[in-house]
């Protein structure tokens, strides 16, 4: 009988014990597997995330050359006016570098042309630069909220001066890339994206 008594008591004592739950060693070894875990992912979800910005701003720099190369076909002439009457569309290279000068750009091929035909269609929240949370009808912004600079070759001699040199091209587009900030190339850390090769 007091052995069975001493069986029972063992048994209760499991019991308690599996009811207690995780010790502290227990509870130490899962969190430290979760933050190895965590270490390992962080960086891999950071930099596929970089990536993809990336990638968003090439498919959005050959869209715009995209739109006015076919802007461009349909009429014969660049979607940049200037002069005092407008309606002057062939004139010297230009390149629109900043918010207001692709605005003019950017109406002609949202479909405020003779044709009424929308070449290029740009979410709100690509229209939304840095500075303001407010849609700035009328500007592409790159993922970094900086304007995609667009070189336009108007005088249709199909080149394009960059920098001091001349790219075959009827249009040239590139976006200042994360840092924000123009390279020419000659440095290790150019990270513009651009539809064309400052090497050529």
């Amino acid at each position: 009988m007091q052995h069975a008594q001493k069986g029972t008591e063992m048994e209760r004592k499991q019991r308690n014990a599996a009811a207690r739950g995780f010790t502290l060693v227990e509870m130490l070894v899962v969190v430290a597997i979760i933050a190895i875990l965590a270490a390992i992912l962080v960086p891999t979800v950071g930099g596929a995330r970089k990536t993809a910005l990336k990638r968003k701003a090439e498919l959005e720099c050959n869209a715009i050359k995209t739109a006015i190369e076919s802007f461009f076909s349909d009429f014969k002439y660049m979607p940049w006016e200037e002069g005092s009457g407008r309606g002057q569309f062939v004139g010297d290279d230009k390149w629109a570098e900043d918010a207001e000068s692709q605005k003019d750009i950017m109406a002609f091929l949202r479909g405020e042309n003779k044709l009424g035909k929308a070449y290029l269609e740009v979410s709100s929240r690509d229209s939304k630069s840095e500075a303001s949370a407010e849609d700035d009808e009328g500007v592409f912004y790159d993922p970094w909220k900086h304007p995609y600079r667009i070189g336009i070759d108007r005088n249709l001699d199909q080149q394009i001066e960059y920098k001091g040199k001349k790219y075959k091209a009827r249009v040239l587009v590139f976006s200042l890339g994360p840092d924000g900030e123009e390279s020419d190339g000659s440095s290790g850390k150019d990270d513009d994206i651009r539809t064309f090769d400052l090497e050529k």
